[in-house]
């Protein structure tokens, strides 16, 4: 329900400015997935970038909506797939590779903060649940 609730909130651009205090996000042109899970709120964008939210909902500044609470934590046009456990967030790519975030943030020049555990070109999706990751093979159907 909490992941509907996001969708409904990121998706819904019918209301005046005024109206929308409080809002996580007005870029919702951009949005391709938006994920809720213990570790937190991420967005992945059209073309792979990914951000998370820092509790700071947006503004309207007379009409000029501004939303400073997303931080870029990836820009890898690769992303296809996120997975939130408990505490950890996990990324699939393309190719079927598997990173799990450790930090910090991107910074004006590079995205530091993944490691990568996983090169499965067989992972098909991705799951998490508690503190752990269940990769989906594609040509079995079992989970690893």
């Amino acid at each position: 329900m909490a992941l509907q609730q996001l969708l409904n909130t990121l998706a819904d651009h019918s209301l005046p400015a005024p109206l929308v205090l409080g809002r996580l996000d007005f870029n919702y042109y951009e949005i391709a997935s938006a994920t809720v899970g213990g570790a937190g709120i991420f967005e992945i964008h059209y073309g792979g970038s990914m951000w998370s939210y820092t509790g700071t909902p947006c503004t309207d500044n007379n009409y000029d909506l501004i939303c400073p609470g997303w931080v870029q934590l990836d820009g890898n046009s690769n992303s296809s797939t996120l997975a939130i456990g408990a505490s950890s967030l996990y990324q699939k790519w393309q190719n079927g590779a598997i990173w799990q975030y450790t930090g910090p943030p991107c910074n004006s020049t590079t995205c530091p903060g993944w490691m990568a555990i996983g090169d499965n070109p067989n992972t098909a999706q991705i799951a998490a649940g508690g503190n752990n990751l269940y990769p989906l093979l594609s040509k079995t159907g079992k989970s690893v």
